[in-house]
């Protein structure tokens, strides 16, 4: 703990309180006012109370900022601002509103200001931001600041070249074309806005290396001149917007150019091909893209890790059969109009993050090499004009998370690694959560060891031919939260532990052979109707049931009179 009057500490000039974890700043803060030539101050990431009002950090009319501002009174009561010394001063994550104190503005040594994730207010057009003119790292992100595109409250601030603006409001400002701005900018976010036009300041900008302008509802052509104008560009994300018009990639070679993802616009041309050999992410996703798969993209991203180009009108076959994507992680196709077989030139790819083709219209066989794949982390997605049996080496994707093969022609019975009664019965997907098989033509029993998918929370195997009995190991999947057996041939009665399944939200066993009663009309089960059991003329529901044993019960009765 901090004394009143530390010795030795009267000229500290760098103190970090982040992240303590503690909620009583009383003791914690008590003496820091003492030191006044503190450069470097990091209070982030805390929830102080217990402290006192504190006079000055006030807002601009002169009251109080926050009645639970309470990073401590000793510090505010001295004065945040007598810290004349202070270069960089971190009040992230600490859960504050209001607007910024007015002594901001006194701070005329401050490089570095991070009040992100609060709740404060404000215009930065006002003061006190704008007479930040030591500034080179101004961060906002995660308040409700209203900022202008254009950003010409800084236009002075030639030493700003960080500008972290994500999750506020931007707004539209006119820009001056007689103004050009001091600084030379590094990187700039800016997102959430309405109808702004692409800023034009960016034209002067050529030390650029980090750039994401998101969800602001740009309109306009492509600003292909963004990525020739800044040779150090690193990452350029513009997703969420209005953009259209012709799309290009960098003429020339752009090495550090690593992170595209310009998703969830209006590009209604092919994929461009330009120098890419350094890209490591491009996502082109949620656009009108046509066209094929450009074949210098397939041979030519050395470094390309995540592919994704979901939901455009793209068609042809995906890949030829040479391609040189082998640290491919993530390859998402997924909503387009693809032809032809799986290629397996896909086989010579690391897709450790997932394999996204569905709704598309390839066809064929599944193939083998799939459960060769170094599938780690995520997704199978197959829902295709696919046919036969699932491969066996299916029951090598032990750390699959998602497979979806379903509405197609799949036929046969479930994988090896489902059966119990195969010799080699291979490991059980231990780390599946969604299972989709339904809509095919599945035969043969239900798999004991289905119940080992412990971590499911969707198994969908309905509009199958499946038989037999409802297994009671259906009880052990604790997380399920969809459960759908229905238009299948299963027999017998619904094992009456299912009612331990307490996520259950849906339910269905409609369209069997199912005989016995329902489960009893308790915890999840009491708010699933008659249609989760629908078409099983044999079946009795739980009521029912009551009644005749009701019923029965009084005819004895009267039988004994």
């Amino acid at each position: 703990m901090l004394t009143s009057d530390p010795k030795g500490l009267r000229k500290l000039n760098v103190l970090y309180i982040e992240g303590t974890g503690t909620t009583d700043g009383n003791n914690l803060l008590q003496s820091i006012g003492s030191f006044i030539f503190l450069k470097i101050l990091n209070l982030g990431y805390n929830r102080f109370t217990g402290t006192k009002i504190n006079r000055g950090f006030r807002a601009m009319d002169g009251t109080a900022l926050d009645k639970n501002f309470k990073l401590n009174g000793t510090i505010l009561d001295q004065g945040l601002c007598e810290f004349v010394h202070l270069q960089e001063l971190h009040v992230d994550h600490n859960n504050r509103y209001g607007v910024p104190p007015w002594c901001l503005g006194n701070m005329t040594s401050l490089q570095v200001l991070n009040i992100s994730s609060n709740q404060l207010t404000g215009n930065i057009s006002s003061p006190p931001l704008k007479h930040l003119k030591s500034i080179q790292e101004l961060k906002l992100s995660n308040n409700y600041f209203q900022i202008p595109i254009s950003l010409g409250p800084f236009y002075n601030h030639s030493n700003l070249k960080i500008f972290d603006s994500e999750n506020n409001q931007i707004y539209a400002q006119t820009e001056s074309h007689s103004l050009t701005p001091k600084f030379q900018l590094n990187s700039i976010i800016l997102s959430h806005g309405s109808g702004v036009t692409f800023p034009k300041f960016l034209y002067h900008q050529h030390d650029l290396k980090h750039v994401n302008l998101s969800h602001i509802n740009l309109r306009g052509e492509f600003p292909n001149w963004l990525s020739e104008n800044n040779t150090k560009l690193q990452t350029l994300v513009q997703v969420n917007n209005y953009l259209s018009g012709i799309f290009q990639m960098p003429k020339h070679a752009r090495r550090q150019l690593t992170y595209l993802d310009v998703s969830d616009n209006f590009f209604q041309v092919h994929i461009p091909v330009g120098n890419m050999k350094s890209l490591s992410v491009l996502d082109l996703s949620k656009n009108r893209l046509i066209g094929k798969i450009p074949e210098r993209l397939a041979m030519g991203c050395f470094s390309l890790r995540y592919l994704v180009l979901s939901n455009n009108k793209m068609k042809g076959h995906i890949f030829s059969k040479k391609i040189n994507l082998t640290n491919l992680w993530r390859l998402q196709l997924d909503g387009n109009h693809f032809i032809g077989e799986i290629p397996e030139s896909l086989s010579n790819c690391n897709l450790f993050g997932g394999l996204y083709l569905s709704d598309n219209h390839l066809s064929g066989k599944i193939p083998r090499w799939l459960g060769n794949l170094s599938v780690s982390e995520d997704v199978i997605m197959l829902n295709n004009h696919l046919e036969g049996p699932i491969p066996m080496e299916f029951c090598q994707l032990n750390f699959l998370q998602i497979l979806d093969i379903s509405k197609k022609n799949i036929f046969g019975s479930l994988p090896s690694c489902f059966n119990p009664f195969s010799i080699k019965q291979g490991k059980p997907l231990n780390s599946m959560s969604g299972l989709d098989l339904s809509c095919n033509k599945l035969t043969g029993e239900i798999p004991l060891r289905i119940g080992n998918l412990t971590r499911i929370h969707t198994l969908n195997v309905s509009h199958n031919k499946l038989t037999g009995l409802i297994l009671s190991t259906f009880s052990n999947l604790k997380q399920t939260e969809s459960l759908d057996l229905s238009y299948n041939k299963l027999t017998g009665k619904i094992p009456p532990q299912l009612v331990e399944l307490n996520a259950l939200a849906v339910f269905s066993v409609a369209h069997n052979k199912l005989s016995g009663k329902t489960p009893d009309w308790v915890a999840q089960f009491a708010t699933f109707n008659g249609s989760s059991y629908d078409g099983n003329p044999f079946l009795l529901s739980y009521l029912a049931t009551l009644i005749v044993i009701i019923r029965s019960h009084g005819v004895n009765q009267r039988q004994l009179m």
